[in-house]
Formats: structure tokens, sequence, C-alpha cells
């Protein structure tokens, strides 16, 4: 059986760059996969071949075409060990729920501790609802045993993939100790973090857990990325973690980049406090922090329970202000505190405000009914072609034809990407970004978008502080026209500076981008990264909404 174990780079042929197999015949193969892959053309018989007689990789990215995929994927799980690991990672990818029962025995029984992790990790796409306590159960079984750290950091990651966006508690996850996940937290390595991050899934912690487990935990060895989601827990523990969380985010004035990622956790962190001293923090904040930070804070007042009219009064003091992202934030927070002027000034602005402000202003009015009204009326009087899309598409996604599929380009066409180095010339500073191997019909597609000046003139319409900064709405009328592209997961994770296509579901990736500021574990598997930022991520880190895109070339 011919597998291809290593990958040749910067062969040019044609002009082009891509990827080639030690036979003429592999290569071949390789494109005619990756293309039918791409086109979602399930062909179970050209899934087998491509196993046999390319590599087992050709399992994983088959899952990428979903449920009915998963199908000609399953019968490989009785296969030598290597392909039964390719195997799993496929159903985690077409999130096979049926298999669940043959993937828990492999991560319970498995020849290898290849194999045991692989199935751990894919428990975390495969487990349904209904089989959550039996995955909680066998998650329980691997912490308390002698198995290696990396088998239980993988045991951690598949329980917070499954579990990620559940919103669930200590209660609703019965016998697991997580006195013993938080001692892990500490400890350093994979099987820290993968704990530390676990962590930040579940809320009410305080249940379970005294705030001085937290705050003695021996964490000398803990990275800088376990310290900064071991921070983010402290809000959890009420009005008595202020002590911790206020030492935190007086790091924001400092010029260390670590310091202030710690301050970013912090100041968020007080939006579920209620206390005068985290208040009288975030209110000096707006003073004399860095925009920001006033930004934080600003968000966190308007999240808290005591947000009076005090508090709503400093809100409205930066509605008007000259920083677009502190007006923007600002009426947010208004509108989330149900104060019916800020309504009237979000309809101002989509009439006549900058397109960033239009565009944050959709959402603020949509969530409503007298909202949607002013959408309505919006909708029914402008004459602006580009505003006027999105506030239908806003008000009924069913009467905006969709953007049509990007049709699949030649895979040697789309692997010339590989390598590429794209530079954003933005209004904060260049970024240069590099497409990598693993991912070509996304690499070929934003590559394609600079070629065609279509991200000339993008702002940064979405930013968050401590997870990512994101790209891609434009006063332009082709956005809505640049067509769909597929989910290539699996190339990386979504480390710091890696860059991914935001999504609406699968295979709805568009002309919207996201740069990730932190290390977003639970992205991992959802979303498909394609690139890296290889200078200019002190500019990512300055970035702030409705900063542009001035060329990308």
């Amino acid at each position: 059986m011919l597998k291809i174990k290593t990958v040749l780079h910067g062969l040019i042929v044609t002009g082009l760059f891509f990827a080639v197999s030690t036979s003429v015949s592999a290569q071949s193969l390789q494109s005619e996969f990756l293309q039918a892959v791409d086109e979602r053309r399930n062909e179970p018989e050209l899934l087998a071949r491509s196993v046999e007689n390319w590599d087992n990789r050709a399992l994983r990215i088959w899952g990428l075409m979903g449920a009915e995929a998963c199908e000609a994927i399953r019968p490989f799980l009785d296969a030598s060990e290597d392909v039964q690991s390719a195997a799993l990672e496929g159903l985690a990818n077409c999130r096979d729920t049926a298999s669940f029962p043959e993937i828990a025995d492999l991560a319970k029984n498995g020849g290898s501790f290849g194999v045991r992790a692989i199935a751990l990790e894919a428990l975390g796409f495969t487990a349904a609802e209904e089989n959550r306590a039996a995955h909680v159960a066998l998650v329980a079984d691997v912490l308390a045993s002698d198995k290696s750290d990396d088998e239980k950091a993988a045991a951690l990651y598949g329980l917070m993939q499954s579990i990620t966006y559940s919103g669930l508690t200590p209660a609703d996850l019965p016998g697991l100790d997580f006195e013993q996940i938080l001692s892990f937290a500490g400890k350093p390595g994979k099987l820290g973090f993968e704990a530390a991050y676990f962590l930040t899934r579940i809320g009410n912690l305080d249940t379970t857990l005294e705030l001085e487990q937290l705050t003695t935990l021996d964490s000398e060895d803990a990275d800088q990325a376990q310290t900064y989601h071991l921070t983010r827990l402290l809000s959890q523990f009420g009005e008595k973690s202020f002590t911790w969380l206020g030492l935190a985010a007086t790091q924001h004035s400092l010029n260390s980049l670590e310091a202030q990622r710690y301050a970013v956790a912090a100041i968020r962190g007080m939006g579920s406090l209620s206390d005068p001293q985290s208040r009288t923090f975030l209110m000096t904040l707006l003073l004399d922090a860095a925009p920001e930070f006033k930004q934080l804070a600003l968000a966190a007042l308007a999240a808290r329970e005591d947000a009076d009219a005090v508090v709503q009064e400093r809100i409205w003091n930066f509605v008007e202000d000259e920083n677009p992202w502190l007006a923007v934030t600002a009426l947010e927070g208004l509108v989330r505190l149900g104060d019916e002027r800020a309504r009237e000034v979000a309809a101002t602005w989509l009439a006549d405000g900058s397109f960033y402000k239009a565009f944050r202003a959709i959402a603020l009015l949509a969530g409503s009914d007298e909202g949607r009204a002013m959408l309505q009326s919006y909708l029914d009087t402008s004459r602006d072609p580009v505003r006027a899309r999105l506030v239908q598409g806003t008000l009924d996604p069913d009467a905006v034809r969709p953007a049509p599929v990007r049709p699949t380009v030649p895979y040697v066409e789309a692997a010339a990407s590989d390598g590429t180095l794209i530079t954003l010339q933005t209004t904060r500073g260049d970024i240069t970004i590099e497409m990598f191997e693993g991912t070509p019909y996304s690499g070929h597609a934003f590559v394609s978008l600079v070629r065609e000046g279509a991200m000339d003139g993008m702002i940064w319409h979405r930013v968050i502080p401590g997870f990512v900064a994101q790209f891609g709405q434009i006063d332009d009328m082709r956005q809505f026209s640049h067509g769909t592209i597929r989910e290539e997961w699996g190339a990386l994770s979504h480390m710091p500076g890696t860059v991914g296509v935001a999504t609406a579901g699968p295979d709805t990736g568009s002309s919207q981008f996201f740069i990730n500021l932190e290390h977003n574990r639970h992205l991992d598997g959802r979303y498909t990264v394609f690139g890296r930022v290889v200078s200019g991520m002190d500019v990512v880190y300055a970035m702030q909404e409705g900063d542009e895109i001035l060329k990308a070339e």
C-alpha cells in the first residue's frame, strides 16, 4: 500500500507551486480526491482508492463532506491502527453520533496510546446529548487513572468540545472531580492548558470550588496562556474576587503584552460583579485608560446588575465619542439596558452614520420589535443598496438570495497559494499573512479576493480583546456575490496570529475572516485556519473596530 510520508515543497511546474507525491499516479489521485471533496461529491469508491493508493489522511479529509460521508468512513475503524486513527478524525469531522459506542470503546481499549487519545478527542464531536452521561463517566475514569498526562489532556479536550456551547455547570456533569481538574490546571504542558481551558467553558464554579483553591493554586510552572485562562475564572466567585481581579486589571497601563492580556481578562470579568470597588474601578478606566480598555470598561459596566442611572449617564457620554468603537460599545450597552433613546440614535446612524456605525446599528435594532419596525421603515425608504441589502437579510434571511458556491478550481491551481504572502495595509499599520499548506481552497479564495481588489476598503467590524479581530464588511455590493467556500478543518489549531474563515454554518465561508488573539481551542474543528501572521502582530493586537484595510496586496 503506497502512502505519502513526505510532502515536497517549492517544486515549480508551469509557474505553479504544489505538493507532489512520490509517484505520478498518487499525485493524480490526490488532485482528483481533493477536488471531489471541495465539490462535496460523495463517492465512496474514490475514498477507498485514495486510502489504498494515496494517503490515510484521506479519511480525515473525507469527513469534511458532512453526515453523508460518515457511512463510507465507519468500516475503516476495523483496519490497522494508522488507518483507524485517520478514520476517527474523519468521523469527528462528519459528526458521526451513530459511532459513539465504537469510538468510546476505542477510547477505553484502543491498542495504542495514539488511537486512544484520538478517540477521546473524537468523542468531543460525536457524543450527542443523550450520550453525555456515558461520556462524562469515561472522562472521569481516565482522569482518575494512571494513564499519561497526554491521554488525560485528550479526554478533557474532547469533553470541552462536546459541551463548549451548552452553558453547563458542575451540577450538569456529575462524577467529574473539579478539584482534581483545577490541580491539573497548574501543571506545565498540554494537560495544564487543556484543564485550564476546560474550566473556562463551565459556569457556576463557585458551587464546587472555593476562591482560595484558585488563588493558592501552585501554578509557577503554568505557562502564560494557562494563567490567562485561570484569570478568566476569578469573576465566577463574586465580589470577593475583586482583590485579585483588581491586581490583574491595574496592569492595563503597562507596556507588557502579557500584563495587558491579564488585564483584558480581569476587566471583562468585572462585568459579572456588583460590588462598589469594581464599579468604581471601571468608572475610573473611562477617564484615562487606553481606548481598548475604555471599551472593555463600557461593556462591563453595561453588563452589571448595578448599572443604575449614574452608570447609564456615564455611558451616554461616549455615544458621540470621536472613537467610533467607543461610541458603538456605549450605544450597544444602552440598548442592552433598555434605554429607548438608544434605538433612536441607532436609527440615525443607520441612515446617516459611517458604514461601520450603520452596520453595527442594524444588529442593535434587530433585537427588539420596536427596532425591527425601525429597520423596516428604513428599508421602505432607503436608496443605499448595501445598507438596504444588509437590513433585508437581517429582517428576513430567506428573502435574500444566497451567495453562489464558488467553483472548485483544479487542485494544482488552488495549491499554488501555499506560501503566498499577503500584506494588509491598514489604518493602524501593516499586517503580513502567509498562506500555508493543508487548506489549498481557502488559501486560494483569500488570495483571489486580494487580486480582485475586493479587500481594499474592508473594515474591522468585530474586535473582541482576548478573542479575535474580524474583518470583511465593506460598503460595496460585491460582498454579496463573492460566493461561498467549504470547510478545510485540521491544518492548524487556532493559535494566536492564525487566520480563520468566519462562517454562519457549515460551508458558508465567503469574504469574512478573523485573526486569533488567543489560543482559541474551542474553535478547532469548527472553523478553518488557513494562514498565519508573520509580521505586524503588534498591529493586530492594537486593532480597533472601525479600522480599515486601505489596500491588500
